[in-house]
């Protein structure tokens, strides 16, 4: 029989604590960067969200004042078709230059307004969002439909043979 000896300069078979507690360390570290950095995504991704709702909102409010849905006034509130937090807010500049006088009123018109439709989202713990389109708007009053064609001048052609 024969005695075996250990060999300092032999392979090891397993990995010593220091190792263990280093690999552990750097998973850890690793861990928590990937999970501040989905976080920081996940939130950007619900502003990016929020903002082109607010934009959208923000062109429906200003389709409805260009309708006349919705009076040409300064004014606002909440809009109630979404979940609560979002509200507009409305502001009528007349530019005085564009004034024109009502022959039926012979009241003087402003002709044209800049009108800027404010939308913001706000909730308590939440980044919020403010978005703001403007345009110039022409007086609703100042619309006309166009007037009927005259009886009479036009000319009918019927087919025959």
């Amino acid at each position: 029989m024969q005695l075996r000896r250990k060999h300092h300069g032999a392979a090891r078979r397993g990995m010593s604590l220091l190792e263990v507690l280093t690999a552990l360390a750097v998973f850890f570290i690793s861990a928590v960067s990937l999970t501040e950095m989905v976080d920081t995504a996940s939130n950007a991704a619900t502003y990016a969200r929020r903002l082109a709702k607010a934009q959208l909102l923000a062109e429906t409010k200003m389709d409805e004042i260009v309708a006349g849905a919705i009076a040409l006034s300064n004014g606002g509130g909440t809009i109630d078709e979404e979940v609560e937090g979002w509200s507009y807010n409305v502001t009528v500049s007349p530019e005085s230059w564009s004034s024109v006088q009502d022959a039926s009123t012979n009241q003087a018109i402003t002709g044209l307004n800049t009108v800027i439709v404010t939308v913001t989202y706000q909730m308590t713990g939440v980044r919020p969002v403010e978005y703001s389109i403007a345009r110039i708007i022409l007086d609703p009053r100042l619309r006309q439909p166009a007037p009927p064609p005259e009886s009479g001048t036009g000319t009918t052609t019927t087919g025959g043979g």
